[in-house]
């Protein structure tokens, strides 16, 4: 027998073998497994970027545990790349604020939003990242 008849073998046999083993279905599980699916499906059909959706923003946040922002300092470049249709050189510009980073920066009225995102008011560094204790002056005006 050469190689190409035990290929076939094996890929038969274990054909044979999932099939005996989903003869019935998921089993218990089949029911959990169609509505996951279902809604994976769902939530697919949705995802398109930087559209918004009907979909509660919270609800949506809450699959990732974090919110998208860029740091005021950026918020022209990242407009720009926007308007210019860039939207992944836009990407370059956006980081990922915790939950609690985000809900404390909203309370100090330190979020605001646009037409393309979320901008933070807080300093950003470089080599440090972005530091939310400290509000960005960068643009006040005095």
């Amino acid at each position: 027998m050469n190689q190409s008849n035990d290929c076939h073998g094996l890929e038969n046999l274990l054909q044979e073998i999932t099939d005996k083993v989903y003869e019935n279905g998921f089993g218990a599980d089949g029911e959990r497994f169609r509505d996951t699916k279902e809604r994976f499906s769902k939530l697919i059909e949705e995802i398109v970027p930087y559209h918004a959706t009907r979909r509660k923003d919270s609800e949506f946040y809450r699959i990732f545990r974090s919110i998208e922002a860029v740091p005021a300092c950026y918020a022209d470049p990242y407009r720009q790349c926007h308007e210019d249709g860039r939207i992944y050189d836009a990407m370059q510009y956006v980081l990922s604020l915790s939950l609690g980073q985000y809900h404390k920066l909203k309370n100090l009225s330190r979020i605001s939003e646009t037409d393309h995102g979320l901008i933070v008011n807080a300093r950003y560094d470089p080599e440090l990242g972005l530091l939310a204790d400290e509000p960005d002056f960068s643009n006040t005006v005095v």
